[in-house]
C-alpha cells in the first residue's frame, strides 16, 4: 500500500510540474485527435489526460483492465484500445451509447466503408425531395431549413433500412450525428440550443463523404499503429450492479460523473434524440433519458414527492448507515440551501443536492466492488454553489469513499470554473473549481 500511495502522490506532482492542468478536464484536445474528433462531446475530458495516466501507471502490463462508469462518447475506451488493454464501461444515455459503440468498434478494410457510404448517398440524392418533414418534432423544423432537414431525415431513414451492412451502421450513425450541428441554422451544440446564434448551414450531402473519409483514415491509422485493445460499453445505469463486470476485476477507473450544477443532459441532447427518434417528446426524454441519469444535472424527480420530507428520506438509507459523518455534512448544507429557497422561492436545489449524493454513493459503492485491492479511481469532478451555498462536491465524494472502504484519497485542483457566468443577475461570487479526485482501494 505505501508504494501505491507514493506513486499517486508523485503522479500528482508530475501533473503540476508539466502544466496544462486547465485542459485536462475539457474536451479541447479531442476536437482534432484521430477517432476522438468523430464526435466531440462538450462535457468530456481530455484524451491526453487519460493517455498520461495510463502511461504513468503502466496500465497495459499484466492484463490490466479499466472501468468507466460514465462512458459518454468513449474517450477512456478509445485510449485504452491504443494501449492494448481491456476497457469496460456503462452509459445510460441511448444516444451517447450509440456514439461510444461506434468509436470503440474497429473493422477490417475500412476503405470499404467509403463505398458503402457512396451507395447510401446516391440513394438519398435520388429520393430526398420526396421526404415528408411534417411528422418530425417541431424543434427539428425550427433548427434546420426545410431543404437540409429533408436531406438529413433521408439519410436517417435509409440508415434505418436494411440496405446497409451491419458492420458499417455504427459509423454511418456517428457520421450523420456529427452533421447535425454543422447543418443547423442555429447553434445546437450542447449545452443548449442557441436560438439567436444563427449561422450559415452546410449542405448534409456535401459534407457527408468528407466526414466518412475522416473515419476511414483514422481507422487505417489505428490499424497500422497496432491498436489492439478490447472495449465494451453497456447500456446500463452505474448506480446499479452490473453483473457482467466481475468483482475485484478492475485495475483502474477513469471517469467524470455529471456535476452538481443543473446541467440537463436530456435537454442538451434533445435535438439528437428527437432526430433519431430515440424520444418523440419531452415526456419520453424524461422517461428514457433523464430518469436513467444521475439526479444532478436534471430535475426529473417530483418536487411534490420530496417537499417537506425529512432529509433522511432523501438520502440513501445505506449511505446514512455506512457514511454517517459525510451524510451529516451534506444534510447541513441542504438545510442552508433550503433557507435560501424559502427566501427566493427558487428551484429545489436542496432536493437535487441530496439526491445527487445519494446517487453518487451508489456509483462509488459499485466502483469499490469492481476494483481490485490497491486499484485506483481517477475522477474528474466539479464543486457547486446552489443559491450561493458552497458545496465542496469533490471533498465530500472523497470522504464518502473513505467511509465506504477506500483506504486513501487525494485531491488536486485542475482549473477554476464558473467564471463565464459571473455577469448573470443574482449569481453568487464564489470561486468554483474543477478537480481530480483519486481514490485508492
Amino acid at each position: 500500500m505505501p508504494d501505491i500511495v507514493k506513486k499517486v502522490d508523485n503522479f500528482l506532482r508530475f501533473l503540476k510540474m508539466n502544466g496544462n492542468m486547465e485542459k485536462h478536464g475539457t474536451n479541447s484536445d479531442n476536437k482534432t485527435m484521430p477517432i476522438h474528433r468523430w464526435f466531440s462531446f462538450m462535457p468530456g475530458f481530455s484524451n491526453v489526460f487519460v493517455d498520461t495516466t495510463f502511461a504513468y501507471f503502466d496500465i497495459n502490463e499484466n492484463g490490466g483492465q479499466v472501468y468507466d462508469p460514465f462512458m459518454g462518447s468513449g474517450t477512456t475506451a478509445v485510449v485504452g484500445r491504443k494501449y492494448g488493454i481491456t476497457v469496460v464501461g456503462n452509459e445510460s444515455n441511448k444516444f451517447l451509447y450509440e456514439i461510444g459503440k461506434a468509436k470503440i468498434k474497429f473493422i477490417e478494410k475500412p476503405e470499404l466503408l467509403i463505398k458503402a457510404g457512396e451507395v447510401l448517398l446516391q440513394k438519398c440524392k435520388s429520393i430526398w425531395k420526396k421526404a415528408d418533414i411534417s411528422q418530425e418534432n417541431f424543434i427539428l423544423t425550427k433548427c434546420f431549413s426545410a431543404c437540409n432537414l429533408k436531406k438529413l431525415i433521408t439519410l436517417r431513414d435509409v440508415y434505418y433500412s436494411n440496405s446497409i451492412k451491419k458492420a458499417y451502421k455504427p459509423y454511418i450513425f456517428l457520421v450523420i450525428s456529427s452533421l447535425l450541428p454543422r447543418c443547423a441554422k442555429v447553434g445546437i451544440s450542447i449545452p443548449y440550443i442557441s436560438w439567436k446564434n444563427t449561422r450559415n448551414a452546410e449542405d448534409p450531402f456535401v459534407i457527408f463523404t468528407k466526414a466518412l473519409s475522416d473515419i476511414k483514415d483514422d481507422l487505417l491509422e489505428a490499424t497500422e499503429s497496432g491498436c489492439n485493445g478490447d472495449a465494451k460499453i453497456y447500456l446500463f445505469d452505474s448506480r446499479k450492479k452490473n453483473s457482467r463486470i466481475l468483482s475485484n476485476s478492475i485495475n483502474l477507473v477513469f471517469t467524470s460523473p455529471p456535476y452538481l450544477n443543473n446541467f440537463d443532459y436530456g435537454e442538451a441532447l434533445k435535438v439528437y434524440t428527437y432526430f433519431w427518434k430515440i424520444t418523440k417528446d419531452w415526456s419520453e426524454i424524461t422517461s428514457k433519458i433523464r430518469m436513467k441519469s444521475l439526479a444532478s444535472a436534471t430535475t426529473y424527480y417530483s418536487e411534490r414527492e420530496y417537499r417537506g420530507k425529512d432529509l433522511k428520506d432523501i438520502l440513501e438509507k445505506k449511505m446514512l448507515e455506512k457514511a454517517p459523518r459525510v451524510s451529516q455534512k451534506i444534510q447541513n448544507k441542504i438545510k442552508l440551501i433550503r433557507k435560501q429557497i424559502n427566501c427566493k422561492r427558487g428551484k429545489s436545489f436542496d432536493i437535487l443536492t441530496g439526491l445527487y449524493f445519494k446517487d453518487m454513493f451508489l456509483v462509488l459503492n459499485e466502483t469499490y466492488r469492481v476494483l481490485k485491492k490497491n486499484g485506483l479511481a481517477f475522477i474528474v469532478i466539479g464543486d457547486s454553489a446552489p443559491y450561493g451555498i458552497y458545496v465542496p462536491t469533490d471533498k465530500y465524494l472523497g470522504e464518502l469513499a473513505i467511509e465506504l472502504g477506500f483506504s486513501k484519497h487525494r485531491l488536486i485542483t485542475l482549473r477554476p470554473r464558473g467564471h463565464k457566468w459571473t455577469t448573470l443577475k443574482n449569481r453568487h461570487n464564489l470561486k468554483l473549481r474543477e478537480s481530480l479526485l483519486v481514490l485508492i482501494k
